[in-house]
C-alpha cells in the first residue's frame, strides 16, 4: 500500500506510553504529529529500539524482537526483490539512495508508532517501507518506492492507481509471495463474477477513486485481478509498453479509457477480452 501523504500539520509533543503487544508490555516514546513526521526516520529511531543492518540497497531497522533467522531471510529476500525489479524496470546506471526498511514486532506496534492501520505501507519521499513479520519478504512496497522514483507518481485520486500501480505491485510478488497463483486466482474470481470487467474499474465514478484515497487501499479481489491483468499485459506486450502506459497515467488526476489505445493501439475493452480469453484457456 503506497501511502498518500496529505499536507496537514499539527503541533507535536512527546510522551511515553506503555502498550501491550503480543502479551508483552513495551515502553515507547510516542509523539503527536502528522503522518509524515511520525513515519520519518528521525522520529522512529527515537521511538523504539532497533537493530540496524545495512545492505547494498537497504537500511534495515528490525525491532529487537525480530529473530536472527527472520532478519537474515528478510535481507536476502529484499535484495533479491530489488535486483529483480531493477532488471524488470531496466534500471542500470540510475543510483537510488538506500531504502529504509522498517520491520515491526507486530501490527499493534506498527499502528502505535506510525498511525497507519495496514499490514504494510510505503512512503517514497523518504524513501521508506514499513512491514510486519508475516509479509517481510514481499516486494510490493519496495515496488511502490522504485516505480514512483523512476516512473513517477500516479495520483491516488485516479482509478489508474488500482489497475496500473497496484496491479504492477501485485504482479511482482506473484512468483514467491503468492506462489505463482495470480492468474489462477483471477480466473476463479471471474468465474464467480463473470460480469466483472476491467474497463469498468477505470470508468467508475468518471475515473475518480472515491474510497481508500488517503491510505491507498484497494479491494483484494480487484487488486488480484489488476495484478493478473498487468502480468498478462507485460507477458504479451512487454515492459517497455507498460512503462509508457504508467508514465502517461502519471499525467492525469483521474483515469480515462483512452490511454490504453494510445499505447497499445487497442481499447481496454479489447484488451480485457484478450485477458479473459487467456484465463479461460487455463486448466
Amino acid at each position: 500500500m503506497l501511502l498518500l501523504i496529505l499536507s496537514t500539520f499539527s503541533p507535536s509533543c512527546s510522551q511515553t506510553r506503555v502498550i501491550k503487544s503480543d502479551n508483552q508490555l513495551r515502553v515507547m516514546k510516542m509523539k503527536n504529529g502528522d503522518i509524515m513526521e511520525l513515519n520519518s526516520t528521525e522520529f522512529l529511531v527515537k521511538s523504539n529500539t532497533w537493530n540496524l543492518e545495512t545492505t547494498d540497497h537497504f537500511k534495515f531497522y528490525f525491532d529487537m524482537a525480530i529473530s536472527d533467522e527472520l532478519r537474515n531471510r528478510t535481507k536476502e529476500a529484499q535484495e533479491l526483490n530489488y535486483r529483480e525489479l531493477a532488471k524488470l524496470m531496466g534500471i542500470k546506471n540510475e543510483t537510488f539512495e538506500r531504502i529504509n526498511f522498517w520491520l515491526f514486532k507486530d501490527k499493534a506496534q506498527k499502528i502505535a508508532l506510525t498511525l497507519v492501520d495496514s499490514d504494510a505501507h510505503a512512503i517514497s519521499t523518504f524513501p521508506s517501507v514499513y512491514y510486519l513479520p508475516k509479509n517481510a519478504t514481499g516486494a510490493q512496497e519496495v515496488g511502490h518506492v522504485m516505480t514512483q522514483k523512476l516512473w513517477g507518481f500516479i495520483p491516488k485520486t485516479s482509478n489508474y492507481s488500482l489497475l496500473i500501480d497496484e496491479g504492477f505491485n501485485f504482479y511482482i510478488d506473484d512468483e514467491r509471495f503468492y506462489g505463482g497463483n495470480l492468474l489462477v486466482d483471477a480466473r476463479d474470481i471471474l468465474i464467480e463474477n463473470p460480469e466483472f470487467d476491467l474497463a469498468g474499474l477505470i470508468a467508475a465514478n468518471n475515473g475518480r477513486k472515491l474510497t481508500g484515497v488517503e491510505t491507498g487501499s484497494h479491494d483484494l479481489n480487484e487488486s488480484l485481478l489488476a495484478g493478473a491483468f498487468v502480468k498478462f499485459m507485460i507477458m504479451e506486450y512487454g515492459i517497455d509498453q507498460f512503462e509508457k502506459l504508467w508514465k502517461l497515467a502519471v499525467q492525469h488526476d483521474v483515469a480515462a479509457l483512452q490511454i490504453f489505445e494510445k499505447i497499445y493501439g487497442k481499447s481496454l475493452v479489447v484488451l480485457n477480452e484478450e485477458f479473459k480469453a487467456g484465463l479461460r484457456q487455463m486448466r
